[in-house]
């Protein structure tokens, strides 16, 4: 299972990720005698840091670095992604490499575990939870089919733990990332066996909410779009906080990096290996 760290200190000395917005709705403040309504889909939406459905697209390269965007779009970039040989990964707060960042990804010197540093809760004091480590385990399944584990609050402040699983797929969730519905890809499993879901959402076959999936681009885009990744259901719904997505997000990345750099190894027809819908 899933296993979390406290406040590891990653190997590079990055600087702290941006602070999140975690305040729910009902705890910002409202003028006196005035009841807040309940936050309609397109507020709900304005509060996210990233939209339900967006890609990665490669923006530059120097030597072994590489600079990428992620958005909606190509020209209208929300994030910019950097990479850091051997292997880690930054993910910006904004469209430009010298924005601060949100999160840093370390690959562990032993690469069965890398350390994923966050901004912390709103609740957690400052400046000595300045970053928060949190592990994504690889785990199981063979060298062609692992997967990756991570533990983390959901639901902003008040929250609890719960444990995520990315693994590979070829199934629904991730044939649906483009109009051509083929391709492999990873889905993001939320383990709760009896968390409730909404109406719509989809399941793995053992019965595990699917709240995420990412794929690789076609052949004919691969030139420019790198990654294709949506929230679904619980994920989509907001209701498993920024802080979560932000993460969800993030080892993705790092997944998609891992894969990335040995698809050489890979049969060129194959694709990636192992896995199942």
């Amino acid at each position: 299972m899933a296993s979390q760290a406290g406040e590891e200190q990653p190997e590079e000395d990055l600087p702290a990720p941006a602070p999140i917005d975690q305040t729910p709705p009902q705890q910002q403040q409202t003028p006196p005698q005035q009841q807040q309504a309940p936050a309609t889909t397109q507020q709900q939406q304005s509060r996210r840091q990233f939209p339900l459905t967006f890609n990665m697209y490669l923006d530059s390269r120097c030597g072994r670095q590489r600079r990428y965007v992620i958005g909606e779009h190509q020209p209208t970039p929300l994030y910019a992604v950097t990479t850091h040989p051997p292997s880690n990964l930054v993910l910006h707060s904004g469209p430009g490499d010298d924005s601060p960042p949100l999160a840093a990804i370390y690959q562990s010197q032993y690469g069965s575990t890398s350390t994923v540093t966050l901004p912390p809760l709103d609740v957690l004091p400052a400046p000595d939870n300045a970053r928060i480590a949190t592990l994504l385990k690889i785990e199981g399944g063979g060298s062609f089919s692992p997967t990756y584990t991570f533990t983390l609050e959901t639901g902003g402040a008040g929250s609890h733990l719960e444990a995520f699983q990315w693994r590979h797929s070829s199934g629904a969730e991730v044939r649906a990332l483009d109009d051509r519905g083929n391709g492999h890809g990873w889905k993001l499993v939320r383990l709760a066996p009896d968390a409730p879901a909404p109406r719509g959402a989809t399941f793995a076959s053992d019965g595990r909410e699917v709240v995420a999936a990412w794929k690789w681009p076609s052949i004919s885009q691969i030139m420019t779009k790198k990654f294709m990744f949506r929230f679904l259901g619980t994920g989509a719904s907001g209701t498993l906080g920024e802080r979560w997505a932000l993460m969800a997000v993030a080892s993705a990345l790092k997944i998609w990096d891992f894969e990335n750099k040995r698809a050489v190894y890979v049969p060129p027809s194959g694709g990636v290996s192992g896995g199942g819908a």
